[in-house]
This record gives C-alpha cells, sequence and structure tokens, in this order.
C-alpha cells in the first residue's frame, strides 16, 4: 500500500502528464502527495549576477509548485507539502527528501531542456538506478523527444 508518493516538479509538458499519473495513483491509494522542487545551486554557474539568477530560478519553480498544486487541488488531493530545496546535487536532495518523508514511491520525467535541466535533469535516471523504493517514470510524449 502506498501511502507517501513524491512528485519532482520540473515544468516540462512530460511533467505534468506525470503529475496527472501521479495525482491518480494518490487518489486511487489515498496517499499523501509531496511535491518538491531542487535548485541546483552549482548550476548557476560564476555569473557576475547570482541574486538575480537565484530570484528568476525561485520565482519559476513557485510558480510551478502552484500550478501542480492548482492541478492537484482541482482533481481532489490536496498536496501534503511542496518544498523548494537547494544543493549541490539534486539527485541528493531528492535521497534526503524520500528518506526524511519516509516516501513509497517516486513518479518522476525524463526532461532535460533548458530551464527543466536547472530542475530536474536526469535526476529520474539517478533514481531508478539507486533510489531504495520504486520510481515510476512517464516518458515524455513523442512530439517532446
Amino acid at each position: 500500500m502506498l501511502e507517501r508518493i513524491l512528485f519532482p516538479i520540473d515544468g516540462s509538458d512530460c511533467a505534468n502528464q506525470a503529475l496527472a499519473i501521479g495525482v491518480d495513483i494518490a487518489d486511487g491509494e489515498k496517499a499523501a502527495l509531496h511535491l518538491l522542487s531542487v535548485i541546483a545551486i552549482t548550476a548557476l554557474g560564476t555569473d557576475a549576477r547570482p541574486d538575480i539568477q537565484m530570484e528568476a530560478l525561485e520565482e519559476s519553480v513557485h510558480e510551478l509548485l502552484d500550478e501542480a498544486t492548482a492541478f492537484a487541488d482541482g482533481a481532489g488531493v490536496e498536496p501534503a507539502s511542496k518544498a523548494v530545496e537547494y544543493g549541490p546535487s539534486i539527485h541528493q536532495e531528492n535521497l534526503t527528501h524520500i528518506e526524511t518523508h519516509d516516501i513509497d514511491l517516486v513518479v518522476g520525467t525524463h526532461g532535460r531542456t533548458g530551464f527543466n535541466r536547472y530542475i530536474l535533469g536526469s535526476v529520474t535516471e539517478y533514481l531508478v538506478r539507486t533510489s531504495p523504493i520504486p520510481v515510476l517514470t512517464v516518458r515524455a510524449p513523442e512530439t517532446d523527444m
């Protein structure tokens, strides 16, 4: 039985499809849905304006979390939590979240371009290989590949 589902947010079309699947599973299992975005602080580089970059990333991430929350609420699933984490490793932050919140399932995507790289990148691939729990991956629609 699934009690807690983690959905890492990246904002891609594929992530929107994956969120719909994650919400359906959470609803069917009466599981708590946890929404998470991780900002890789090392991805910001050595730009002369890191504060401006961070502010823009934080704004985008909060918008994505708000949109995901609204989608889940509209489907009758109130997210148990929504969080933004910061760290040098998106993968490690997800694993930490899994352990800290006793997550039972991760629903992830393979979004890898543009802004999405900073939020998720190939984290799902790492999670599939290293996660102590099952990871459900959702493939991008053919038009996104």
